[in-house]
């Protein structure tokens, strides 16, 4: 039976996610930026969240 890490499978491709995103804060087109700003921030968070980060998803029903 395989096990896996949630942290590694959620969150194992930071490490490739940060370069990239950093590379994008300069781009030309504004909505690029802000993604990529946006996107450096969650990655701060997670870096010294340790161990305690996630999401959490929401699906609402309008009652009839």
């Amino acid at each position: 039976m395989n096990t896996y890490d949630p942290i590694e499978l959620l969150f194992g491709g930071m490490e490739k996610l940060g370069p990239r995103a950093k590379a994008l804060a300069e781009h030309p087109d504004p909505s690029v930026r802000n993604f990529a700003v946006e996107t450096i921030k969650e990655i701060e968070i997670f870096e010294c969240s340790e161990d305690s980060y996630g999401y959490v998803f929401y699906v609402l029903q309008r009652s009839s």
